[in-house]
């Protein structure tokens, strides 16, 4: 089971690591849907911006 929390400790790695990104994009983030309260409580302390993707799911035609 992800731990969403384990997204801020990563994003501050980040931040150390790398102080002047300002971007964290996480593909497929319907399959973490979890970690979308991180992410919103990430974009309100206002220190990166996100890109969000999913997957559209298949065709049913």
């Amino acid at each position: 089971m992800p731990r969403p929390m384990a997204l801020a400790d990563q994003i501050q790695a980040f931040r150390r690591d790398r102080p002047a990104a300002r971007w964290v994009v996480i593909d497929e983030i319907q399959k973490v849907p979890s970690l979308l309260d991180g992410v919103h409580r990430e974009i309100e302390r206002g220190h990166f911006l996100f890109a969000l993707t999913s997957a559209r799911p298949p065709s049913s035609t």
